[in-house]
C-alpha cells in the first residue's frame, strides 16, 4: 500500500564527521483508481548543523486523495515531537526543519 522513493545524501556536521542519511517518502492510498508514483526526491548534499532544510515528497501520478506520513528512524513524526513541521496538500508533502541539530540525524521515511 505505497511507493517508496529513496535518495542517498552525505551530510557534514560541523566538519567533524560524515553521515549517510537515507531519505524516503511513504504515501498511503485508500480506494484509489491508480497506484501512486512519486517524483524522485533531491536533497542538498552539503547540509550542516544549524542550517534549514525542506524535504518534499510529491505525487508524479496516481489518484487523489493520498495521505502522507513522515517517519524519523521508524517512528511517526508528530507535531508535538518538534522534529520539524510538515504540511500536505494537492499531492505534495513538505517537511521543514528550521535548524538542523543532532537529533535530526537519521532516516526519514
Amino acid at each position: 500500500m505505497g511507493v517508496v522513493v529513496s535518495t542517498r545524501m552525505t551530510t557534514k556536521a560541523a566538519g567533524v564527521f560524515v553521515l549517510l542519511v537515507l531519505l524516503r517518502c511513504c504515501v498511503g492510498i485508500s480506494s484509489a483508481l491508480e497506484a501512486p508514483e512519486m517524483h524522485k526526491m533531491y536533497v542538498d548534499s552539503n547540509l550542516n548543523l544549524g542550517e534549514k532544510v525542506d524535504l518534499m515528497c510529491s505525487l508524479k501520478r496516481g489518484s487523489l486523495p493520498v495521505t502522507f506520513t513522515w517517519y524519523h528512524n521508524g517512528r511517526e513524526i508528530r507535531p508535538e515531537d518538534k522534529l520539524g513541521s510538515f504540511v500536505s496538500f494537492q499531492g505534495k508533502s513538505i517537511l521543514v526543519v528550521d535548524k538542523i541539530a543532532r537529533e535530526h540525524i537519521g532516516n526519514y521515511t
